[in-house]
């Protein structure tokens, strides 16, 4: 019975080593992420947003297009496509920004500010430039791999407990779950959401999902990408 016990606590103890193992992996990889986005000179990311909202038996959806290029040290295109109702377009060539949004003809231009490398912070690419912010804990969970511009390529799956931002009382944040590309530490896919504590019909769940369909680094971008043109001047 003793050496049973004792093969017992050595079996929990290689257990929880391998635990933490996979948990500093996770934070590894997740640091390394940070570190890939942050060392990009140039890129252009495509890809797609659904928002879903489940309150009670009800589920609503909405979708997005969008894709952000970006050529250190500051210019910058994004823009979101919306189903239905246009484009928002935010660009700075390094001297004029602009801004354009077709549901409304506005066109836009002023002098760049410092400030405004902010849209690039605030763009779907944005939070991965310092992925590891606000993790609690992470574990890998797998691998998959999924189909970018017709190639299959393995990424890690990793669950994060990740707390960014303020919520409203009453609400609480979901984990995280991201599909990282093994090879260049990309995020191509991105889960999100949160959660209401109420019950019944009052109870809301939001979930946001972003998966990227095309992804090109470190080239060259023709300069008229940070220079659109379009709609009714201001």
């Amino acid at each position: 019975m003793t050496k049973f016990a004792a093969v017992l606590r050595g079996a929990s103890v290689l257990v929880m080593l391998s635990g933490l193992a996979i948990a500093q992996d996770a934070m590894a990889i997740l640091k390394s992420v940070g570190e890939t986005y942050s060392a990009l000179k140039s890129y252009e990311f495509q890809g797609a947003t659904t928002a879903t909202t489940q309150t009670g038996k009800v589920t609503s959806n909405s979708d997005e297009t969008f894709t952000v290029v970006f050529s250190a040290p500051d210019r910058f295109f994004v823009e979101f496509r919306y189903p239905g109702q246009g484009t928002w377009t935010r660009a700075s060539n390094g001297t004029t920004m602009t801004e354009i949004r077709t549901i409304n003809k506005e066109f836009t231009q002023r002098p760049t500010t410092q400030y405004d490398i902010r849209v690039v912070d605030n763009s779907p690419i944005g939070p991965f430039y310092e992925m590891e912010t606000g993790i609690n804990s992470a574990t890998v969970e797998g691998s998959e791999k999924l189909t970018l511009e017709g190639q299959e390529v393995d990424c890690w799956v990793i669950q994060a407990d990740r707390q960014v931002g303020i919520l409203q009382d009453g609400v609480k944040r979901l984990p995280t779950k991201l599909w990282i590309d093994k090879a260049r530490f990309l995020v191509l896919k991105h889960v999100s959401g949160t959660e209401s504590l109420a019950t019944g019909n009052k109870a809301t769940k939001n979930l946001r999902t972003m998966t990227i369909t095309l992804a090109h680094l470190s080239q060259s971008i023709a300069p008229e990408v940070f220079e659109p043109r379009g709609g009714k001047k201001k």
